[in-house]
């Protein structure tokens, strides 16, 4: 056998190894989960309309599950999924929903897995969609993420039943530092403040700052009435909001009012006009 064959013949059984190897090395890394199951949601009514479910992959990115019929949270949804082939492990379900409130949800769960391990993640924005559009709605309050890790061997079946998402109120609160002006050298009359939806209206009655801890939202009025012309205004740092003025309206009663979403520590710089 000349020496240039049995050069081939040798590179040919190299690569024939090599690609046994390589294949089992695939093999060993691949695992099998097998999923099935109803999962449930903590909201019972007809807040958060589910729009589309997808399996996520590093190729495609995520394809929405065969047989998947859309509809609300409060119905359940059966993830018959079946064999799902994994190099990591896990896999990942995204749930994108919609928001008929203006409730803003974190989403979370307590529930256990015998076999394996499970996170549930994501925010819901309270976009109000009305109910009647929520089917042709284009866009997404939000999407959950389920991940669910095996704990250990190579292949596992995974029942759902009883896993529940817990979807809470999500509030992003901040502390507030109010340093307050006002042209008059008398006391300020008829400006006030609540806190944290409180219907208690706090008077500001002097200058100086006035700090203000574990603030979702904040609310300030000015009282209306004969001979009244006191003008508020309200600059913000960082720029969370462009500047701001709350009037009183002579001869009218009650008051006028303005609020903000707190969804940081904040400095609002407040100027009062007494009129």
């Amino acid at each position: 056998m000349s020496l240039k064959i049995k050069l081939i013949s040798m590179l040919s059984g190299f690569v024939l190894v090599l690609s046994m190897l390589v294949i089992g090395v695939i093999a060993a890394s691949n695992q099998t989960i097998n999923l099935k199951g109803n999962v449930e949601f903590s909201l019972t009514d007809s807040s958060l309309y589910v729009k589309d479910i997808r399996l996520m992959n590093s190729i495609t990115g995520g394809n929405t599950l065969e047989n998947f019929v859309p509809g609300f949270v409060n119905e359940g949804f059966d993830l018959n999924i079946g064999d799902v082939s994994s190099t990591t492990g896990s896999i990942t379900l995204q749930l994108d929903l919609v928001n008929t409130t203006s409730t803003k949800y974190i989403a979370s769960t307590k529930s256990t897995l015998t076999n394996a391990a499970i996170s549930v993640s994501g925010e819901i924005a309270g976009d109000e969609v009305p109910l009647a559009d929520v089917s042709t709605y284009e866009g997404v309050s939000g999407t959950v993420t389920i991940t669910i890790t095996l704990a250990s061997g190579t292949s596992a079946n995974i029942n759902l039943d009883n896993i529940v998402i817990d979807l809470e109120e999500y509030k992003t609160v901040g502390n507030v530092s109010l340093d307050i002006q006002y042209n008059y050298s008398s006391n300020i009359i008829d400006f006030y403040y609540s806190i944290n939806d409180s219907e208690e209206m706090i008077p500001i009655t002097e200058i100086g700052t006035l700090q203000l801890d574990s603030i979702d939202n904040i609310t300030f009025y000015v009282k209306n009435g004969s001979m009244r012309g006191n003008t508020v205004t309200f600059t913000f740092e960082p720029e969370i909001y462009s500047e701001t003025i709350l009037d009183s309206d002579e001869g009218a009663s009650g008051y006028n009012e303005v609020t903000f979403d707190i969804t940081q520590d904040i400095i609002i710089n407040v100027y009062v006009l007494m009129g």
